[in-house]
């Protein structure tokens, strides 16, 4: 510290009549006042030298830790599947957009829909059959309140398939309807 001075607390500032003071951030009070001292020691006051407060500085909003913001919503998908060469909404499709629904309630955004079928049939009707799924999709969306304005449509027809090959597990997995929730 300073020679012939040494710190204390605000506790002792407020003591020795430094209370009117709103932030104190060091209190300098002479070595000699004997504050602290043994109980035999002599204690030497000298008017001359009072107490010496020093504010360093006013406490900043800065210096106080801020809560991190939330992180920004993440996006959410979902899949629905189709039948063979079918535009219809099976029971567990439903299912599924109902919790679009719920999602977009929650966090209200743009909806991509990606409208994909297996390699069964010509590359030509297969584009049609994927457009006609997610316009199935889009309308359910729409008569559950979705607005028809935050729902965008896309069909890939048979150009990007899940699994590739032809077998049956294939082309269940590739008769779909992407789903995809970008939150505002």
């Amino acid at each position: 510290m300073i020679a012939g001075w040494r710190s204390v607390g605000a506790v002792v500032a407020c003591a020795v009549g430094l209370g009117n003071l709103a932030y104190v951030d060091l209190v300098l009070i002479p070595s000699h006042y004997g504050l602290g001292a043994k109980a035999d020691a002599p204690r030497k006051v000298e008017p001359s030298m009072p107490p010496l407060a020093v504010r360093l500085r006013e406490p900043k909003v800065e210096d106080v830790a801020k809560p991190k913001p939330p992180p920004p919503p993440q996006p959410e998908t979902w899949v629905v599947y189709f039948g063979n060469g079918s535009t219809d909404l099976r029971s567990a499709a439903t299912r599924e957009l109902e919790s679009v629904v719920d999602g977009f309630e929650r966090s209200p955004g743009d909806v991509e829909l990606s409208g994909h079928t297996d390699a069964v049939g010509s590359a030509r009707f297969n584009q049609v059959l994927s457009r006609k799924r997610t316009e199935a999709v889009k309308r359910w969306l729409v008569d559950r309140g979705l607005p028809a304005s935050s729902i965008r449509v896309r069909a890939f027809g048979e150009q990007q398939p899940k699994r590739s090959g032809s077998g049956r597990a294939a082309n269940r997995l590739n008769r779909r309807v992407e789903i995809r929730l970008e939150p505002r």
